[in-house]
C-alpha cells in the first residue's frame, strides 16, 4: 500500500488513495482481526464469478487477489483460512424477444465442442486455479449455481423472501419485482425478467407459476427438500449467499468474508446485500465482512 503520491513507482506499486478507510488502516488484516475471538476456529474467503466465457482481466484480478489475500491472512494473523468460489452457472447463454418479453436458455442449458457450456469454461477455471494453488499454496473449494441452489435453507429463503413483498423494492427498486424463473419442461425457455411470475402458497410450500411464449402457463412447486431447478436473479443470489454464510458460520464458528469486485463496491452492499439480511432477520454484527478487489481501467 502506498500513500506518497510524490513516492511511487508506477510499475511495481499498487495504489490506494489516503482516504476512506485506507486513510485509518495500515494492513487490511487489521479489519479482519477484531472478529477473530477464542471462539472463532477459521476463516472463509468467499467469491464467484460466472463461467460463461474463458476467465478475462477482471476475472483474473479478482481470482489472484482473493488467493493473495487468502495467503496474506493466514501469514499475518497466523489463523486458518479458507477460500470458497461459486461458480454463477445459470447466467444466460441465449435470449430472445416476444411481445416485449425476454426470455432465455441457460449455460447448462446449451453445448460447447460437445460439452456443456458451463462446464467447458469452468475447466479453464479449474486450470487457472490449479495455477493459483501451486503458486500460492493456498486450497479452493467449489460449488455450482445447481448445487446451491438445491440446499434447503437455500429454499427456505427463497420463499421467505417471494411472501415478503418488501423485498420487491429492495433487489429491483425500479421494477419492483422478483426475478425468478423456471425453464418450460417442453422448450427449455423462461421468462428472464419474472414478467409473469407468480405463486401461490400450498402450506410451508409454494407453487410459482410464470408463462412460455409458446406452450403458455408453466408452473412447479418450490419445497425446501423438492429437486426441481428454480432460477433466481443477483439481488437474490447474494442475499441468500449472505444468509447462508451466516449460518454456515455459527455452525462452524467461523468469519465470512464476501470477496467480489470492485464494480460491485458502494451502495450494493448497503441498499441490496444489508436491507436483505436485515429484512430476513439478521443483525449487522453477523453479516459477513466485504472486500473488493481492484478495479481495472484503460484507454
Amino acid at each position: 500500500m502506498s500513500k506518497n503520491f510524490n513516492n511511487i513507482n508506477t510499475k511495481k506499486t499498487v495504489v490506494y488513495p489516503p482516504v476512506g478507510i485506507a486513510n485509518i488502516t495500515r494492513d487490511l488484516a487489521d479489519l479482519v482481526k477484531p472478529r477473530v475471538s477464542p471462539s472463532i476456529k477459521t476463516i472463509n474467503i468467499h467469491s464467484s464469478a460466472q463461467p460463461n466465457s474463458f476467465p478475462h482481466l477482471g476475472t483474473l484480478t479478482i481470482l489472484m487477489s482473493a488467493f493473495a489475500f487468502d495467503k496474506h491472512l493466514k501469514e499475518t494473523l497466523n489463523f486458518p483460512v479458507n477460500l470458497k468460489f461459486e461458480y454463477d452457472n445459470n447466467s444466460p447463454a441465449e435470449k430472445i424477444e416476444v411481445d416485449g418479453v425476454t426470455y432465455s436458455k441457460m449455460q447448462i442449458q446449451h453445448e460447447v465442442e460437445g460439452t456443456r457450456c458451463d462446464k467447458h469454461f469452468i475447466k479453464k477455471f479449474e486450470y487457472l486455479f490449479n495455477y493459483l494453488v501451486e503458486k500460492s499454496g493456498v486450497q479452493y473449494h467449489g460449488r455450482t449455481f445447481e448445487d446451491f441452489q438445491k440446499v434447503p435453507f437455500v429454499r427456505q429463503k427463497l420463499i421467505e423472501i417471494i411472501k415478503n413483498d418488501a423485498f420487491k423494492s429492495i433487489v429491483s427498486p425500479s421494477e419492483n419485482s422478483l426475478h425468478i424463473r423456471f425453464p418450460c419442461p417442453q422448450c427449455g425457455y423462461a421468462d428472464k425478467s419474472g414478467v409473469f411470475f407468480s405463486h401461490k402458497e400450498i402450506d410451508d410450500k409454494l407453487q410459482l407459476k410464470s408463462k412460455c411464449f409458446e406452450h403458455v402457463d408453466t408452473e412447479m412447486i418450490l419445497d425446501t427438500n423438492a429437486t426441481a431447478f428454480v432460477d433466481f436473479n443477483t439481488p437474490l443470489m447474494d442475499t441468500i449467499q449472505g444468509a447462508l454464510f451466516i449460518e454456515d458460520d455459527n455452525k462452524e464458528n467461523a468469519i465470512s468474508i464476501m470477496y467480489d469486485g470492485g464494480d460491485w463496491s458502494g451502495v450494493w452492499g448497503t441498499n441490496v446485500l444489508e436491507s436483505g439480511l436485515y429484512e430476513l432477520g439478521y443483525k449487522q454484527p453477523e453479516y459477513p465482512l466485504h472486500f473488493y478487489a481492484p478495479i481495472v481501467t484503460g484507454k
